[in-house]
């Protein structure tokens, strides 16, 4: 230990040496690399620090790593080949994850440096080799030298006024390299990065894990945009609620917690240096469901502890900490009297209640109510249970007593029995509910119509806070919420869907006639519009509001009016009515015309979302089509809806085919889609043209 210890401590003049003048780094660290072979543990470890230090240096610049990096490199791999100890093998890693892009453009701007790439792929290897080990400290060293790896194989950006002369990847190697092949690179950087992607879905879900590997694919997503969709993806679709489910103890929700905290600052990260690209909506959305999930637990924590005071502390006996285990306290029950007995001594378990005496009709009911349920959540569980039992055997006492005294009491004055006395076994009632009143029809519509204004507008007054409280400029869609279905888990967003069905399904089983004066759809009572038309006005005013971050309401809703229509349509198919979906879909779609504009993609998401296209709805295109400031809008409409809904793509020629009759100021957008899609449409136009000109030439 004496000969460890002078070693120690000449090592330690020797990094003090260093620290005076990082000049002698180099002479030093060569001097040092024998002692990797050290048998002593100690010794290693303290050469791996520093060969870590040496690498970390600021004070070194790259061409001095570089040849550190070459000189050490059979060092590095020897180490981890030896894996002795936790702490030499985590430097060892570290020290390799600077290197390697050093390494890397070495070989590529040397071909002929074969060994040198053969052992970096050797050392490569051996440090994956940890990945799936048990010790999390390692795990956490191998994301960082994954992450090193795929920024180094991927391609960096080409444009030189945004690439950084300092980074280093696939772009340095030449298409002809006899060592770095670029798809052999690429698929195992790709695949390293599925990898750490799959980490965030891993079973058993480690907290430590989650963190480090989320903070190192956020500075991919920097320094390789490539890759920008896969990590927020991965990231959004990580679920922390698999740690409470795997644990319910307070250290797993305070890690699910902390995990939640880094999802959100690393997501806030990338939407401050726009590194999101086009998933800045999904980011924006998520960030608003967390900030309204925190929202309401914060509001349930309070009403707790309004509830319960103590419900924050945690008394600990001397059995948490081991000393002892606390004696339980007994109940000390006193016997029933002699005689006689009332309810209350029936119930009544203490020697001396004071709140016996106590009139507690002098108390308001919220206050006894929250005194009742305070007591209720802090009494003992075993106390509560063995006085319920105790309750029990003294009730089944007095009805034993009371029957015996009923069979040898001779002298019993009828109609004298005391009123608080137990004489007989009282017997369990079943309890029903009053029924609710009969609503009239007048009545019933006017509460369906208030609760659909009352939803519409706190959904309107959420979304406006929800965009000041995270500094929105201009107006988002709400998160996914209306892609499930009304029978899923309750919250905010069934209210919404309960008016959708409200509107669209009326309040029971209608049945749908033909109105011979009006031509609208009536309920089996014979009232024209009643309740659905109010939800269907209310639903119309809240989307003309903002139709733009409220599309996807209007989906929903013609989405179940087009699903109610049709179910009508297959129980009585022989009745013909005019079809209410065309009707609404054409008065939205004539609202939000006016409104559109030339560059506004909203508008083609819309109109694919839509369960039916009809001729109506689709000649509503013609509009933009001779509009010129948005018929580039218009035709790139029609050409997605003929590409990618075959069921109205004769539909959309027909519009097109139309218009290139009649107009002729987009003939390229026109022939564009033609051409492809009915080229007929252009030969007998050219056919038309010629025969028209063949009278004139006869004429002249």
């Amino acid at each position: 230990m004496n000969a460890v210890a002078s070693r120690l401590k000449q090592l330690q003049q020797a990094k003090d040496l260093v620290d005076n003048d990082p000049s002698f780094f180099t002479q030093i660290v060569v001097g040092l690399l024998p002692l990797t072979s050290d048998p002593e543990v100690v010794v290693q470890r303290w050469v791996a620090d520093f060969l870590l230090q040496a690498f970390s240096s600021v004070q070194l610049d790259t061409e001095a790593k570089l040849d550190l990096s070459l000189k050490c490199l059979e060092t590095l791999c020897t180490l981890m080949v030896q894996g002795r100890d936790v702490p030499t093998t985590k430097s060892v890693i570290q020290a390799a994850t600077i290197a390697y892009p050093l390494l890397f453009r070495h070989v590529a701007l040397h071909p002929q440096a074969s060994e040198i790439w053969k052992r970096t792929s050797a050392l490569k290897s051996a440090i994956m080799g940890y990945w799936d080990g048990a010790h999390e400290g390692l795990r956490v060293c191998c994301f960082k030298f994954a992450q090193r790896v795929i920024a180094t194989q991927m391609k960096g950006a080409k444009d030189p006024r945004l690439a950084d002369k300092l980074d280093i990847s696939l772009l340095l190697v030449q298409p002809q390299h006899p060592l770095l092949h670029e798809t052999e690179l690429t698929a195992e950087a790709q695949g390293l990065l599925d990898r750490m992607c799959f980490t965030l879905t891993d079973q058993p879900t480690i907290p430590g894990i989650l963190t480090a590997c989320i903070n190192c694919l956020c500075v991919l997503v920097k320094i390789r945009p490539s890759a920008a969709n896969k990590i927020i993806s991965a990231i959004l679709a990580l679920d922390t609620s698999k740690l409470v489910e795997q644990d319910g103890t307070m250290k797993a929700k305070l890690q699910a917690k902390f995990v939640d905290k880094t999802i959100r600052l690393a997501l806030t990260h990338l939407l401050k240096h726009n590194a999101a690209g086009p998933l800045g909506n999904r980011i924006q959305q998520n960030l608003l469901g967390t900030a309204r999930r925190d929202e309401e637990l914060n509001k349930k924590r309070a009403a707790v502890e309004a509830t319960d005071p103590t419900a924050k502390r945690l008394k600990l006996g001397d059995a948490v900490d081991g000393r002892g285990t606390p004696t339980p306290n007994v109940l000390s029950i006193p016997p029933l009297p002699e005689g006689p007995v009332s309810l209350a001594t029936v119930f009544n378990l203490a020697n001396d209640n004071a709140l016996a005496a106590f009139d507690v009709h002098q108390l308001p009911s919220h206050l006894v109510n929250q005194i009742v349920l305070a007591s209720l959540a802090a009494v003992d569980l075993e106390k509560l249970a063995a006085a319920v039992q105790t309750t029990r055997d003294r009730y089944a006492a007095v009805q034993l007593r009371a029957s015996a005294a009923a069979t040898t009491a001779t002298d019993l004055v009828p109609g004298k029995s005391a009123d608080t006395s137990l004489q007989a076994p009282v017997f369990a009632q079943v309890f029903k509910m009053p029924e609710p009143p009969e609503q009239t029809p007048a009545t019933l519509q006017q509460l369906c119509t208030s609760l659909c204004a009352r939803v519409l507008a706190s959904r309107a007054t959420a979304e406006a806070a929800s965009s000041q409280s995270l500094g929105v400029t201009g107006k988002q869609q709400r998160p996914g919420g209306l892609a499930k279905r009304l029978g899923a888990a309750w919250d905010k967003e069934s209210w919404l869907f309960m008016t959708i069905r409200l509107a669209s399904r009326g309040l029971g089983r209608e049945g749908l006639e033909e109105s011979a004066k009006s031509g609208q759809a009536l309920s089996k009572n014979g009232s024209v519009g009643g309740v659905s038309q109010a939800a269907r006005e209310m639903l119309y005013a809240y989307i003309m509001q903002d139709f733009r971050s409220r599309l996807d309401v209007c989906t929903a809703w013609l989405t179940e009016e087009w699903y109610h229509e049709q179910v009508c349509l297959t129980r009585a198919p022989d009745m013909a009515q005019p079809s209410r979906y065309e009707t609404l879909a054409l008065r939205v779609l004539d609202g939000i015309l006016p409104f559109i504009e030339g560059k506004d993609r909203l508008f083609m998401r819309f109109l694919s979302d839509l369960p039916d296209l009809t001729v109506s709805l689709i000649g509503r295109l013609r509009v933009f089509c001779l509009d010129p400031d948005r018929s580039a809008l218009g035709y790139t409409t029609l050409q997605y809806l003929v590409m990618l809904r075959p069921p109205v793509r004769e539909i959309c020629l027909d519009v097109v085919e139309r218009l290139y009759m009649e107009d002729k100021s987009e003939l390229a957008q026109q022939e564009k889609i033609l051409k492809r899609w009915r080229p007929a449409a252009i030969d007998a136009a050219a056919v038309a043209k010629q025969e028209a000109a063949v009278p004139m030439q006869v004429g002249a």
